[in-house]
C-alpha cells in the first residue's frame, strides 16, 4: 500500500451531534466525518480507513484530503501562485477615467481631484497600448476595469475605450471582460447600450438602508443615492444579461443595525448573478464589532439565497500580476489602486503616447521580482486561498497583519464560514443546471 498523508491545507474542527467539519483550502472542498471516521483520519490510520469505508477513502483522496506522502504540497501552492503571477493569457487594464466623484464617503481612502477628466489623447495612448501588448505578448483574454473616482463622471472615456476594444478584440479573436467599480448612481442609457451585450463584473456599495446610505453618501447633487444605486442595479440585471454584480456592504458597528432591511431591498435579485461583499469599514477597530453579530447577518444573507464574499482572499492581487497595468486620468502609470495619491511619486512608469508601450521604472518595480512567502505563512492551511501578503507589502509583513486578525475570527470560524457558504454555491449551481 503506498505510504499516504493528512492534507497541511485543512482545517478541521466539532461541530455538533459527533459531527465534525474538515475544511481543504487548497481547493475548497469540505466534507462532513462522523466521529468514529475522523479518528481514524485525525490519527493518520489510513489502512484502517481504506479497509473500513473504501467510499470515504476514495472522497478523500478525490478531494485531496489525504495524499500520497511524496506530494510537496507548499511548493504546489507556491508554484501555483508564481504561475498566477506570470500568466500571460490574460492582459489587465485598470483605468481611472477621473479621480473626481459625485458623493462623499467619510471613509474613502483616495484623495479627490475636482473637475479631473482624461484626455482623449490619453484615451488613444490607451487604445496604443493595447494594441502594442498584443503585438509583444498574444493574450487571449482582456481585462478593462474602470475605477476612480467615480468611472461613470467620464461616461465619454469608458464609451470611447470599450468601442475601440470591442473592435479589436473581435478582429483578433481575444474575450473581453468589462469591470467597474461604482457607486452606481449614475448609469446612462447611452452606456448601458454600449455594454448590454457584453460580460461585465460591477462591483457596487451600499452602506445600509436608505436613510443610513443616504448618510453616508450625502450629496447635494444626488439626495436620495440609494434609490437611484438600486435601480440602476436592477437596471443593470434587466438590460446587461451577461452582467454580474457584487453588492458591497462596508460594515462598521452602527450601520449592522439596519443590514436586515437593505437585504430585504435586494431580495428580488437574481441571486445567479449577485453575490454580496462584507467587509468592515478599514478604519474601524474590528476588535469592536461583535462577532456574533456579523455572524448572524452572514447567515441572514446565506438563507436569503445569495453567495456571499467575506474577505475571500483570492491568491494572487491582481497588481502583483506581470500582465497588469493602472492608468490614471493624466497618463500616469501605476500596478496597485489602493494608494493615497495618484502623483508622480508614486508612480512606477511612463506610458509613450505616441507608441502606446509602457516603460517601467526597474527600480521601483524591483519588489514585483520577489516571489517569496513570510515563514508565518507558509505553516498556514489558509496560504492557498489567501496567497500571503501582496508583494508591495511582503518587506514589511509582520505575523499580527494576518487578515484574520483584522475580522477577529479563528481559522476554524472562517472555515465554518466558507462551508455555509460554498453550500449555498452549490445549491445556486444545481439550479443552474436543473432550472
Amino acid at each position: 500500500m503506498n505510504k499516504y498523508k493528512k492534507s497541511i491545507f485543512v482545517v478541521s474542527q466539532y461541530l455538533d451531534k459527533g459531527i465534525y467539519l474538515c475544511s481543504n483550502f487548497y481547493n475548497g472542498k469540505h466534507i462532513l466525518l462522523s466521529a468514529d471516521k475522523y479518528v481514524l483520519y485525525q490519527n493518520n490510520d489510513f489502512i484502517s480507513l481504506r479497509n473500513e469505508y473504501p467510499l470515504l477513502f476514495t472522497r478523500l483522496c478525490e478531494g485531496l484530503f489525504i495524499l500520497e506522502e511524496s506530494t510537496n504540497e507548499l511548493k504546489s501552492v507556491e508554484d501555483g501562485l508564481k504561475n498566477d503571477i506570470l500568466d500571460d493569457t490574460l492582459y489587465h487594464i485598470v483605468i481611472n477615467p477621473t479621480l473626481d466623484c459625485n458623493l462623499n464617503c467619510w471613509y474613502c481612502y483616495e484623495k479627490k481631484v475636482p473637475h479631473s477628466s482624461m484626455p482623449e489623447s490619453i484615451v488613444l495612448a490607451i487604445c496604443k497600448h493595447i494594441e502594442y501588448q498584443y503585438n509583444m505578448q498574444q493574450y487571449k483574454m482582456l481585462k478593462l476595469s474602470f475605477f476612480g473616482g467615480e468611472p461613470f463622471l467620464n461616461q465619454r472615456v469608458i464609451v470611447n475605450l470599450i468601442n475601440f476594444a470591442k473592435i479589436f478584440c473581435t478582429q483578433n479573436n481575444i474575450q473581453l471582460l468589462l469591470d467597474f467599480t461604482t457607486n452606481g448612481t449614475l448609469l446612462s442609457e447611452s452606456t448601458l447600450r454600449c455594454i448590454e451585450d457584453m460580460s461585465c463584473l460591477f462591483q457596487i456599495t451600499l452602506d445600509g438602508d436608505k436613510e443610513r446610505h443616504n448618510k453616508v453618501k450625502y450629496s447635494k447633487s444626488v439626495p436620495d443615492a440609494f434609490s437611484a444605486t438600486l435601480r440602476n442595479i436592477r437596471m443593470i440585471q434587466e438590460r446587461v444579461k451577461r452582467s454580474f454584480i457584487s453588492v458591497r456592504f462596508n460594515f462598521d458597528k452602527e450601520s449592522l443595525s439596519c443590514y436586515n432591511q437593505l437585504l430585504s431591498e435586494l431580495s428580488d435579485l437574481d441571486k445567479q448573478r449577485t453575490k454580496i461583499i462584507l467587509k468592515k469599514v478599514w478604519q474601524v477597530d474590528g476588535n469592536i464589532i461583535p462577532k456574533d453579530d456579523v455572524v448572524q447577518i452572514i447567515d441572514n444573507t446565506l438563507a436569503k439565497g445569495f453567495v456571499v464574499d467575506y474577505y475571500s482572499q483570492g491568491g494572487a492581487c491582481f497588481a502583483d500580476r506581470k500582465n497588469q497595468v493602472t492608468f490614471n486620468y493624466d497618463g500616469t502609470v501605476y500596478k496597485c489602486t489602493t494608494i493615497n495619491n495618484f502623483d508622480l511619486a508614486n508612480s512606477l512608469g511612463v506610458l509613450c503616447v505616441n507608441t502606446g508601450k509602457v516603460t517601467w521604472n526597474s527600480n521601483k518595480t524591483k519588489y514585483l521580482s520577489n516571489y517569496g512567502i513570510p515563514n508565518n505563512c507558509k505553516l498556514c492551511p489558509l496560504l492557498p486561498m489567501c496567497g500571503g501578503p501582496c508583494r508591495k507589502k511582503l518587506s514589511l509583513w509582520k505575523v499580527d497583519d494576518c487578515f484574520l486578525n483584522e475580522i477577529n475570527m479563528s481559522k476554524e470560524e472562517y472555515a465554518l464560514v466558507q462551508f455555509k457558504i460554498e453550500l449555498v454555491r452549490q445549491s445556486l449551481y444545481a439550479q443552474t443546471l436543473n432550472p
